[in-house]
């Protein structure tokens, strides 16, 4: 019988929030898919997503389609109504106490002052799961955290991201096998 796993990617649903720092769990999310051929083809009224089989498991790859602060419910409601307990979930997304082009995995902890992470430990009840944490880093200016976040990447930070995607794609294959 099959183990299921769960990878979410996090970010805004909108175009608008196309490569900007918020949306990096979506643009590895998106990597991790091309990479080991996964299509997001299936859609239910909170997330957009894909499955697979990757090393005798069942693989679930989901995109919330709420707002990043509001990832929590898409969360609960996907991973309860297949019986997947948040052991078997791994979160895709921006840190900014991360520097630009590191990764750091997680198991279980606070959310670092992310809200969308805050949200799926509010919703789910525990914080026992597993996190991926893209490094985005903090401005060098007294620009808001809210307002840098949601700035798109210059093309060379771009480039940092693109570079790293390989690494988070293959911890988040470690996490499924």
């Amino acid at each position: 019988m099959y183990s299921t796993k769960v990878i979410v990617g996090l970010g805004n649903p909108e175009q608008d929030y196309d490569r900007t720092r918020h949306n990096v769990g979506f643009r590895a999310l998106d990597f991790f898919c091309v990479k080991y051929d996964i299509k997001i083809d299936l859609s239910d009224k909170n997330v957009d997503y894909g499955v697979a089989s990757i090393s005798e498991k069942e693989v679930f790859v989901i995109k919330p389609k709420t707002y990043m602060n509001l990832s929590g419910s898409c969360v609960k409601s996907f991973t309860q109504y297949r019986n997947i307990e948040p052991s078997n979930l791994l979160v895709l997304h921006d840190d900014i106490d991360v520097k630009l082009g590191s990764i750091r995995s997680k198991i279980a902890g606070g959310d670092a002052g992310h809200k969308g992470v805050r949200d799926i430990i509010e919703k789910l009840g525990t914080s026992d799961f597993s996190r991926i944490r893209i490094g985005i880093g903090r401005p060098d200016t007294d620009i808001e955290i809210s307002d840098w976040v949601l700035k798109r990447f210059p093309p060379k930070e771009l480039e940092i991201i693109d570079g790293i995607l390989e690494d988070v794609a293959l911890e988040a294959f470690d996490f499924v096998s």
